[in-house]
């Protein structure tokens, strides 16, 4: 198989090339948009880090939380991606998001499962779609929103102001049974923005860019959530949904924690959360890789030097497991006062990244 990685950018370009360096490989490119309201990185660095995949950085939107600045970006990079073409899978990460397991293991799961699905033969795609749970989640999509990128504003008044415009307005417009898509309750779905999709499923949505100009152009909230699931659920691709088992990963095989998380925003993994990242049946996780400060910065360039060996992972154990173990060794050191560096431990961590 081949894979478009596809991803979404802002911030940590430290990180974002540790995630292409375990992911580079023939099989594998690379496609990143980076935020036109953040600073850009040095792309001859990024690309010069990787020696097989392809690396291409797409034309640059602005990105404003809550309005429709991802879902473009999103668009930008699957065209982009197709236009190249010859992929079996394109999958949508953050800049922030992390391997839990190699690139082989998740080659051999998508062969696996290619017909792991409802549909008589499409391949399997791998996107969280669920129907939207309640009025103000619908009413988001179908509803005009005012003022969106006012809506975190500084100041507490100004919020409240547009809090109580949207309100109002809200209300006026389900008494005029104002519903912008045309589409009853149940046929409007939501979910998480991240997924695996094959090509003739992104063909088709890349097909359908008219419909998401002219419904999420700028008066939906967050319609990154909403857009893509509405679309490909009131079509043939709704029976194509991966249909995990009880010891399967997640729908979209990303390991997300939104009742830890931060309002709507999922939960960000860290280092005390090993065990859990490790045992993951998931593929990918949103990880504060470089939280710290300098002890841990020096632990990533320590085990930097297995990627030469085995692209980072170990017989049964993802890179990320060997990496977070060391990070957690240096950070007990660290914080453990009078504590001393267990130099006999560190030479034997070398040896097993020398295997």
């Amino acid at each position: 198989m081949r894979h478009a990685f596809c991803i979404i950018a802002f911030n940590d370009y430290e990180q974002l090339i540790k995630m292409l360096k375990i992911l580079d490989s023939e099989i594998s490119d690379f496609y990143i948009h980076i935020n036109a309201l953040a600073e850009m990185p040095d792309c001859n660095k990024i690309k010069s880090e990787i020696h097989k995949s392809g690396v291409y950085f797409t034309k640059r939107l602005p990105i404003v939380w809550g309005e429709n600045g991802v879902l473009n970006a999103q668009l930008v990079l699957l065209e982009t991606a197709l236009e190249h073409g010859g992929y079996d899978y394109y999958h949508l990460l953050s800049g922030q998001d992390f391997p839990l397991k190699s690139l082989a293991a998740l080659d051999s799961f998508l062969q696996s499962n290619l017909y792991n699905n409802s549909s008589e033969s499409l391949y399997t795609n791998y996107i969280d779609a669920r129907v939207s749970p309640d009025r103000a989640a619908r009413e988001r999509m179908i509803h005009y929103n005012w003022l969106i990128k006012y809506w975190r504003h500084s100041k507490k008044a100004v919020r409240g102001a547009i809090r109580g415009i949207n309100l109002i307005s809200h209300g006026v417009q389900r008494l005029m049974h104002v519903n912008r898509l045309k589409l009853s309750p149940d046929k409007i779905y939501y979910g998480s923005l991240w997924h695996s999709l094959t090509e003739a499923c992104v063909t088709f949505m890349i097909g359908n860019k008219e419909w998401f100009a002219k419904n999420f152009s700028k008066h939906s909230f967050a319609p990154d959530e909403g857009a893509v699931q509405t679309l490909l659920m009131n079509s043939e691709f709704r029976d194509s949904i991966y249909v995990p088992g009880q010891e399967s990963p997640d729908v979209n095989l990303r390991l997300a924690d939104y009742v830890r998380g931060s309002g709507a925003s999922p939960y960000v993994f860290r280092v005390r959360d090993f065990e859990e990242l490790v045992n993951s049946r998931d593929f990918f996780a949103l990880l504060a890789f470089l939280a710290g400060g300098g002890v841990l910065r020096f632990t990533l360039r320590f085990v930097r030097g297995c990627f030469g060996f085995s692209r980072g992972f170990l017989p049964g154990r993802s890179f990320l497991a060997l990496v977070l173990r060391h990070l957690d060794l240096f950070a007990r050191h660290r914080d453990v006062p009078g504590g001393r560096f267990d130099h006999a431990r560190l030479r034997g961590a070398e040896a097993v990244l020398a295997l």
